[in-house]
């Protein structure tokens, strides 16, 4: 990264310092405020832990949706290209920063996460597993904001980007439950029917398919 590329982002940083501090505060009161203040008890509905990890897998979701439509809201706009496309760098070392800046935004839910279950005392013996999860996580959820990234790119106007986001949110909603139900038909009749999976899968047509590759 050249010189222009790090003062674009402490520019950046400054210019969004209000939301960045709005941002933190907001995180600081949802998980370690509670990990701090919430008694253990075993007759709660809903213990401090469950619902940080609850508020980790839903807050970060969000955020992969909606953190792609304000970092690239500038492509929507001719005043905000005019000032930052003529800018002394890449388009693509532009596109970059912003992408990164996302990715460390993601970031911030999964270290209050880990922080609130290193101040939670029943939480300490499963704290690898813990890290474990938010890691994958982590890693889902990255998945999702460059899918996200790619379609808000494309847009041309605010509203399309939420349209494209919101289809593609409710595109995985539906995908997943039909996949699984797909998926436990099949192994019921193979397991309890005595059917084979070919009768499911055209295990012919997928062979023919992949024939270059596994030639290789």
């Amino acid at each position: 990264m050249n010189h222009y590329g790090s003062a674009y982002i402490k520019w950046f940083l400054h210019h969004n310092r209000k939301r960045l501090w709005t941002f933190l505060g907001v995180l600081l009161i949802l998980f370690i405020l509670p990990a701090c203040m919430v008694e253990y008890d075993s007759y709660n509905e809903i213990m401090p832990m469950e619902w940080a990890t609850i508020l980790l897998m839903a807050g970060n979701m969000g955020l992969a949706m909606f953190l792609p439509i304000y970092l690239f809201q500038y492509l929507w706009k001719k005043r905000s290209c005019d000032l930052f496309l003529p800018l002394p760098m890449p388009k693509r070392q532009l596109f970059l920063i912003h992408y990164g800046l996302g990715l460390c935004l993601l970031g911030f839910p999964v270290l209050m996460f880990l922080i609130a279950c290193g101040l939670r005392e029943e939480s300490r013996a499963f704290f690898p597993y813990l890290a474990l999860f938010a890691f994958g996580l982590y890693i889902i959820t990255l998945c999702t904001y460059s899918l996200y990234v790619f379609a808000v790119v494309k847009c041309n106007s605010l509203w399309d980007a939420l349209i494209a986001v919101l289809s593609y949110a409710l595109l995985q909603v539906l995908l997943a439950p039909m996949i699984e139900w797909m998926l436990s038909n099949v192994v019921e009749e193979v397991l309890v029917g005595g059917s084979s999976v070919t009768e499911f899968f055209p295990m012919r047509h997928i062979e023919t398919l992949l024939s270059p590759i596994l030639a290789c």
